[in-house]
């Protein structure tokens, strides 16, 4: 939970001047979250047998995948050799759940795969740049479904077969987000 916390944080300070504010909230009012996280064995997007780390979908569910050695300590620089950063997955998850599509740079949190041992927390300018310009905050609820994939290649690319579909943030959508678990 405590990687999840830390990537609230750093959505809310990148995204908070546009409006952005995610809250954690208990199980008692979850039903009201627009955000709801969960870990599971498959998603809307696929299982750790397809490659998928994390997905997201315009419902405002955020599912982590089982099955992967995550990393969940604090240290961005410890993330074993076969293990995938926890926190990394959780701000691309939440990003997309605030309407970011993925990135082309290799190095922000938002691109759409991730190699074990490697942590990814912070976004970069090119993240900025998918903020909707037709709405008064960040993005938006996308449509469709995007998932974070395992880059089990070694050379950036997922697994043949993996699929995402293309994110379409769109305005007049409120940009304040509960966290619900």
């Amino acid at each position: 939970l405590t990687r999840i916390r830390h990537a609230m944080a750093t959505i809310n300070s990148t995204f908070g001047p546009y409006g952005v504010s995610l809250v954690e909230v208990d199980a008692d009012a979850s039903t009201f979250a627009d955000i709801r996280i969960q870990v599971s064995g498959s998603s809307p997007c696929g299982s750790a047998t397809d490659g998928v780390l994390g997905c997201s979908t315009i419902f405002g569910d955020i599912t982590f995948i089982s099955g992967w050695g995550w990393y969940t300590g604090a240290d961005a620089a410890t993330v074993g050799a076969a293990q995938y950063d926890y926190q990394t997955i959780a701000t691309h998850e939440l990003g997309h759940a605030i309407g970011l599509e993925h990135s082309s740079d290799a190095a922000s949190v938002m691109y759409g795969t991730l190699s074990p041992g490697v942590a990814r927390r912070t976004l970069t300018a090119g993240d900025l740049a998918t903020i909707n310009p037709g709405s008064s905050g960040a993005g938006a609820m996308h449509s469709g479904q995007e998932a974070l994939f395992a880059d089990r290649t070694g050379a950036g690319e997922r697994l043949p077969g993996a699929w995402s579909t293309e994110l379409v943030p769109q305005a007049g959508h409120s940009h304040a987000y509960v966290l619900g678990g």
